[in-house]
């Protein structure tokens, strides 16, 4: 009884996400994606920002870089979404973006460099696994899209991301701000390998065509 199995499947990501790689579009772009709002497991955007400033005052590396943060808004989540306009004010280099058509979306994707992702940051999660990122499809996304992918080592980005192959995994915004850092000094070599492998991985392993295949499979020695 297939329905009744302890086989797992990961959701695909769209061929229109896959067909994003391009490597001549990126830009001097942070890029997060995930919905606004304070409860369960919350994107951390607070936080993201706050690493984001930090960032570019510790390493002028990333004077020119920009980032935008994109997600859902419900009318519920309003002030949670002012906290966050409040606190971004004061740097032009950070932009809010909700309920983004999905094209624009898309070209964000396209265009970023690196792609950001903190849920679960703080949180303990052999108490709150609840809290921290179930399985993280927008990582695999900006993978998809050949972004670089720095996520909190916690949740199914842990599971999904090689740490150093096809992405980065950090334990603290610390860390994430060293991480940053070296490879501000690798003169995009080690970003380039890790784009594209990235892109490679995704294609290989979520593609809608990987997902028929490993769900027949698995039908069929059921």
């Amino acid at each position: 009884d297939v329905c009744s199995s302890d086989l797992v499947h990961y959701p695909s990501v769209s061929d229109s996400s896959l067909a994003l790689f391009d490597p001549p579009s990126k830009e001097q772009l942070i890029l997060s994606v995930g919905r606004f709002f304070k409860h369960l497991h919350n994107k951390k955007q607070k936080e993201l920002i706050e690493t984001f400033i930090k960032l570019q005052q510790s390493c002028p590396a990333y004077a020119k870089y920009r980032l935008v943060v994109a997600g859902g808004l419900k009318a519920e989540d309003q002030e949670y979404f002012d906290e966050l306009k409040s606190l971004a004010q004061a740097h032009p280099s950070v932009t809010l973006l909700a309920n983004a058509p999905f094209d624009s979306l898309q070209q964000l994707y396209k265009r970023a460099e690196f792609f950001w992702h903190m849920t679960g940051l703080g949180v303990d999660q052999e108490l709150h696994p609840e809290q921290v990122e179930h399985f993280g499809i927008t990582p695999l996304e900006a993978m998809a899209a050949g972004c670089v992918v720095c996520a909190y080592n916690a949740g199914g980005p842990r599971e999904i991301i090689q740490n150093t192959r096809t992405g980065y995994l950090f334990d603290n915004p610390e860390q994430l701000i060293e991480q940053m850092t070296q490879l501000s000094l690798e003169k995009n070599n080690e970003r380039r390998q890790v784009s594209q492998a990235a892109h490679d991985y995704v294609k290989r392993e979520f593609s809608i065509t990987s997902f028929q295949k490993h769900l027949f499979d698995d039908i069929i020695t059921s």
